[in-house]
C-alpha cells in the first residue's frame, strides 16, 4: 500500500476501533490489572528510561512496555510520519515532539481525543490553559494528545536595583523597547562600586534579535518557503533597537555557560530566565526584593506570545487495537504522579499541570495567549555570522545597512547551496 493511501486507511480503522470500544465495552479494560505488551513510540529507549526510569514498572507490574525508537530528527513531510506507522503497525501510544507534531497529525498517526475525553469525563482544567490551547492549535482546533511539559521565558527583576537607580519598574507585560530601555539606565557602576548590568541573556546577540523578531511574527530565514528577510525595514528597526543597548554595555550575553548566579548576587537588574530559574531563585532566598513580569510582547498584541511552547504530546496511536488501554497510559503519563517523577529525573521543561506550578510569579511564564511558534532554520555558521555582524556594527566597524546586505547575500547563497545539494 502506498504511504499516502495508508493515511486514510489508518484514520478510518482507528476511528472504527475507538467507536466500537466506546460503545461495546461495559467492563472497561484496566491498565492496573492488564498483563501484556503495550508499544510506545519515543525518541529512543535511553531517552525514555532517563525520563521515567522504572516508574511504569512500579505502577503497572503486569505491563510489558516496549519502546519503539522513532528518532529525534525533524521531518520534512507527513509521508515520513506515515512511514513510521507503516514500519511499526502495532504502536499503541506515541510521543510526538513539537517539531514533528504537524507531520504526525497530518499523516493520520494520532487519534483525536475528544471522544475519549468526553466519554471518560476527563478533566482538562487541571492543565495550564495555554498548554491545551496551543495543543489544539497544532491540531487546527482538535486535541490529538496531551502535553506534559512546556517551555517559556520571563523577566526576573531585582526591585532594589531599580529603586537604587531610580528606574521605573516594568509593566506586567512589557515591550522589548521597555526592557532594553530600562536596561540602558544601568550602564554605570553601582553605589558599592560593583559592575551592574541592566539585563543578562542566556544566549547570544543573534538569539536576542530573533526573539524580538519572533514576538512580531517575523523570521529571518525560511528554508521551506525559500524566503530570506535580513535586510527588510522591519528587521532594520529591530537592529536599531538592539545595537544601542549593546553599545551602552548594559547587556550581558552568556551563551556558553548560562547561570543565574550574577543575578542572585545583585549584579544584574534583570535576567531573561525560565521557570526553572524561578525555582532556583526562590530556593536561594536572595537578600533583595524581586518580582517577575512576562516575556516581552508586541505592543500591537500585548496578550499574545509565540515564545510559549509545549515539548510534545502523548497521543493514542491510530494503529492501536487497544485504544482504551493506550488512553489510560496517556492519562497516567500526564498525571501528577508522573509529573513529580519527571521533575526529579529529567531536564525537560516545566509541568503543564497547574498543581505543579505553585511558585510565586509562576503564572508570568504561561499567562499570555500562545500562538504557533516561529522557527528560523538557521545554520550554526549563519548564527555565528549574525553575532559577528552585531559586534561589528556595535563597534562602528561596518554600517548597519552594509551588515544587513551582507547577511542577506550570505543567506541567499546558503539557501541556493542547500537547494543544489538536494
Amino acid at each position: 500500500m502506498e504511504v499516502k493511501g495508508l493515511r486514510l486507511a489508518i484514520g478510518t480503522m482507528a476511528l472504527s476501533t475507538v467507536l466500537m470500544s466506546c460503545s461495546t465495552h461495559r467492563n472497561e479494560p484496566d491498565l492496573y490489572r492488564f498483563e501484556g505488551v503495550i508499544q510506545l513510540g519515543y525518541s529512543s529507549e535511553e531517552d525514555f528510561e532517563q525520563r521515567y526510569s522504572d516508574l511504569l514498572e512500579q505502577e503497572f507490574p503486569g505491563v510489558r512496555l516496549h519502546i519503539v525508537p522513532i528518532g529525534r530528527r525533524g521531518m520534512e513531510s507527513a509521508d515520513e510520519a506515515a512511514e513510521i506507522l507503516k514500519q511499526n503497525p502495532d504502536l499503541d501510544v506515541l510521543y510526538a515532539p513539537w517539531y514533528n507534531l504537524s507531520e504526525f497529525i497530518e499523516s493520520g498517526a494520532l487519534i483525536a481525543l475528544d471522544t475519549l475525553i468526553k466519554k471518560d469525563g476527563y478533566d482538562l482544567s487541571s492543565f495550564i490553559p495555554s498548554s491545551i490551547e496551543l495543543a489544539r492549535q497544532y491540531g487546527s482546533g482538535t486535541l490529538y494528545g496531551l502535553p506534559t511539559t512546556y517551555n517559556s521565558s520571563a523577566i526576573l527583576i531585582n526591585e532594589d536595583l531599580f529603586e537604587q537607580y531610580n528606574v521605573e519598574l516594568l509593566a506586567e507585560q512589557p515591550s522589548w523597547q521597555d526592557v532594553l530601555g530600562a536596561a540602558m539606565r544601568f550602564a554605570h557602576s553601582g553605589g558599592s562600586g560593583q559592575a551592574v548590568k541592566g539585563i543578562e541573556f542566556p544566549f547570544s546577540s543573534s538569539a536576542l534579535l530573533r526573539e524580538i523578531g519572533w514576538s512580531q511574527g517575523l523570521t529571518m530565514y525560511d528554508d521551506k518557503k525559500e524566503i530570506v528577510s535580513f535586510n527588510t525595514e522591519r528587521w532594520k528597526q529591530i537592529w536599531q533597537l538592539v545595537i544601542p543597548a549593546i553599545q551602552s554595555g548594559s547587556i550581558h550575553f552568556e551563551p556558553e555557560s548560562p547561570s543565574l548566579s550574577s543575578f542572585i548576587n545583585g549584579e544584574r537588574a534583570m535576567y531573561y530566565g525560565t521557570i526553572r530559574n524561578l525555582s532556583q531563585l526562590s530556593r536561594s532566598e536572595p537578600k533583595f526584593r524581586w518580582s517577575v513580569v512576562t516575556q516581552p510582547v508586541d505592543p500591537s498584541a500585548q496578550s499574545r506570545t509565540s515564545r510559549f511552547n509545549i515539548d510534545g504530546l502523548y497521543a493514542v496511536a491510530s494503529t492501536t487495537d487497544q485504544p482504551e488501554l493506550a488512553w489510560q497510559l496517556v492519562q497516567f503519563l500526564c498525571s501528577e504522579t508522573a509529573a513529580r517523577w519527571v521533575d526529579q529525573n529529567s531536564v525537560l521543561g516545566a509541568s503543564t499541570l497547574i498543581s505543579q506550578n505553585k511558585l510565586s510569579y509562576a503564572d508570568a511564564f504561561y499567562k499570555l495567549v500562545p500562538t504557533m511558534p516561529q522557527i528560523d532554520a538557521l545554520t550554526l555558521p549563519m548564527i555565528q555570522f549574525i553575532d559577528q555582524m552585531a559586534q561589528d556594527v556595535a563597534a562602528n566597524k561596518i554600517s548597519l545597512d552594509a551588515a544587513l546586505d551582507e547577511l542577506q547575500a550570505q543567506a541567499i547563497a546558503e539557501l541556493a547551496a542547500n537547494g543544489e545539494e538536494q
